[in-house]
């Protein structure tokens, strides 16, 4: 990855997981000019194609996280961070931040249930749940009370498990 998208790319991600773990907020002032540097930088380095490939990584990014706002509860901001995120790492690599980010949000999810002590009672009914799915076990999962839920600032996760991905991938010393 060139040297300045690197660079669009850790303080877009510093800057949105930090705000996202001290104020719970993602600012459309950093993910919107990320995303518009994203497909300007992709243009400057490899011309047209360049483009081409930020517009592709904008475009599955923001298919796949507006899913997961749709269904699975994720904030607003986490899905244009990730837009920023696919317009700044092109289509050839988007897949691979967005593991990372899914792999860091699990970790910190665990972490998270843990210190609340709701680890247990979490597994138990995340078991009730693929149980319900096999035919003749219907086992319905139990219903949480207000104090056994828990939200993970999944932005922070994103910019942990994006800078994570882009030391594997360009950073490391080899």
């Amino acid at each position: 990855m060139e040297p300045g998208k690197i660079i669009l790319l850790m303080i877009v991600l510093l800057v949105s997981g930090i705000t996202d773990l001290l104020r719970k907020k993602v600012y459309n002032i950093v993910t919107f000019p990320g995303i518009i540097m994203g497909l300007l930088l992709g243009l400057y380095y490899n011309g047209p194609y360049g483009l081409l490939d930020s517009g592709l990584g904008f475009i599955l990014a923001s298919f796949i996280f507006l899913a997961l706002y749709i269904w699975a509860g994720f904030g607003a901001g986490d899905v244009k961070l990730m837009m920023a995120v696919g317009s700044i790492v092109g289509m050839k690599l988007i897949f691979d931040f967005i593991l990372y980010s899914a792999i860091m949000g699990g970790v910190m999810a665990v972490i998270v249930m843990i210190r609340n002590r709701v680890f247990l009672p979490s597994m138990k009914n995340v078991l009730r749940f693929f149980l319900f799915l096999i035919p003749k076990m219907r086992l319905v999962p139990e219903p949480l009370t207000p104090g056994d839920s828990f939200t993970v600032p999944y932005a922070y996760a994103i910019s942990m498990g994006s800078l994570l991905c882009l030391w594997v991938s360009h950073i490391q010393i080899k």
